[in-house]
């Protein structure tokens, strides 16, 4: 079973993205294991799996700690 495919065990797993303004240190991108970061015109996008809707509150949280501008967050579909 891929990652951010509908897992029965887990039913609210999903693939996200986050967009930020700014481009991110790799130190910064270490905060998000299991993230993929990469460069764009408008910031920097970070993929990956989101385990439900605590670990989304903790992520946003996160780039506020980090002082990240947190420009949209999308789900992904399978």
């Amino acid at each position: 079973m891929g990652a951010g495919r509908a897992d029965p065990w887990h039913p609210d797993r999903a693939r996200y993205e986050f967009q930020v303004a700014e481009p991110m240190t790799g130190t910064a991108v270490a905060a998000f294991p299991g993230f993929t970061a990469v460069e764009s015109s408008e910031g920097t996008l970070l993929r990956g799996v989101v385990a439900g809707r605590r670990d989304l509150h903790q992520i946003v949280e996160r780039f506020e700690l980090l002082g990240v501008t947190l420009l949209d967050v999308r789900r992904l579909r399978d």
